[in-house]
């Protein structure tokens, strides 16, 4: 039998050596279902969802609730449920779907010939009062997403629209020319509720293709950046820290899906990426 050689692998060439990508803990968000009122929890009000295989602990430590919910298929996936969260937003990247293959944001037009794209949005994140945990990957799909970003019509509600708007904003103000990135703050969001606390549906879709559901807002934000009070959503000097180096050491993460190549369907990194949405959509609800 031969010996292990540590040195030989010096007689390797490094860019042969298979790359299977960093995997992060997935949270998906849901987006309820006004017929799920009995059930309650994320079937019902929507919100954020990890499922118990993906978890890196028990969520319940850190405030979630356990829920589980009924996917697509008829399989009751448990896990663990936060109508809210609040988050520093390391990364961000999205791209298109369309039945099943990717395409870079910038190939809209490429996907619209395609059939009807679909946006999917990726957020690495820092969970509060999950530091210790390291980074999680927030997904979301369609309305979600736009709702998330701020895109299109989601501009003045949108989660990241109105953070920039107000604390980053001003914190901006505070230390112009210097400014500062979401990471550096903490972002309150969470499914959308009405002045009574039940999940605030909206209508989505075309005639006959309408489906109510229900979007992440941002919680508790000032309306304008004048009424913000930093201290209330700054990370703190030793996350900044954290989240600076994740940012820096995952950046290739981010840029991953600017270079999904639409015209090969069968190759290996649209197969990958194809294999993740499969897995999120078992832990994905509506969009």
């Amino acid at each position: 039998m031969a010996k292990f050689n540590s040195s030989a692998v010096s007689n390797i060439d490094q860019s042969t050596v298979e790359q299977s990508g960093e995997q992060y803990p997935v949270i998906s968000f849901h987006s309820g279902d006004p017929a799920q009122k009995k059930a309650g929890g994320v079937s019902y009000q929507g919100g954020w969802f990890i499922s118990e295989d993906a978890a890196p602990i028990d969520m319940t430590e850190c405030g979630w609730e356990k829920d589980s919910f009924v996917n697509r298929d008829g399989e009751e996936i448990p896990g663990y449920w936060a109508a809210k969260i609040q988050v520093a937003v390391i990364h961000q990247r999205k791209r298109w779907l369309v039945n099943g293959q990717a395409y870079t944001w910038k190939q809209y037009e490429e996907a619209a010939k395609a059939g009807n794209p679909r946006g999917h949005h990726q957020y690495m994140v820092v969970i509060k009062n999950a530091e210790a945990l390291g980074q999680f990957v927030l997904t979301l799909k369609g309305h979600a997403g736009m709702a998330f970003s701020g895109n299109r019509n989601y501009a003045n509600t949108g989660a990241l629209s109105c953070f920039n708007r107000t604390v980053i904003a001003a914190a901006n103000t505070l230390t112009k020319p210097q400014k500062w990135p979401f990471r550096a703050f903490w972002l309150p969001v969470g499914s959308a509720k009405t002045s009574k606390g039940e999940p605030m549906f909206v209508e989505v879709g075309k005639s006959p293709n309408v489906t109510k559901i229900v979007l992440p807002l941002p919680i508790g934000l000032p309306e304008k950046a004048a009424g913000v009070s930093l201290d209330d959503y700054y990370v703190g000097d030793d996350v900044l820290a954290q989240v600076n180096q994740i940012f820096t050491e995952t950046e290739a993460w981010a840029s991953a899906w600017d270079s999904i190549d639409a015209s090969k369907k069968g190759d290996d990194k649209a197969t990958v990426e194809d294999a993740e949405v499969t897995e999120e959509d078992l832990a994905a609800q509506g969009l």
